[in-house]
């Protein structure tokens, strides 16, 4: 995983990565975050967030219920580490940014999810984080 997470480090890396069908293949990861490292799960969202920059990354993120995108959330909502907490949210970010961050809407599949992203945020807010943007 730090390797692909390397690797999508080049923004034209993150669009073969999208069609290669990467995020259906980390998805499961974050699901199993408790057997998981913290590293490895480090890894995983970092993955994540560097591909959220990419739109067919984003929408394949909203797929299929949006479940990478519950994954996140869980991930943040159950990490221990600050840094995979960070990761995490950042990703939220961006996938659930109306707008997109290059400029183009990815839909609002998010009228469910907003309000347990918002929970998910409010409860990491009580935590007393020093990084201010999880506080």
């Amino acid at each position: 995983v730090g390797t692909l997470a390397m690797v999508l480090e080049i923004p034209e890396a993150r669009e073969l990565a999208a069609s290669e069908g990467a995020v259906e293949l980390l998805t499961p990861l974050l699901h199993s975050a408790p057997s998981q490292s913290v590293q490895v799960m480090y890894e995983v969202a970092l993955c994540f967030w560097l591909m959220s920059f990419n739109t067919n990354a984003r929408r394949a993120m909203c797929a299929r219920g949006a479940m990478s995108v519950k994954a996140l959330m869980a991930c943040a909502a159950s990490a221990t580490k600050e840094k995979v907490i960070r990761v995490a949210i950042l990703a939220l970010k961006n996938i659930t940014d109306r707008h997109g961050v290059d400029g183009d809407a990815v839909g609002d599949n998010f009228t469910a999810v907003d309000e347990s992203l918002r929970k998910v945020v409010n409860n990491l807010s009580l935590r007393g984080f020093e990084d201010e943007e999880l506080s």
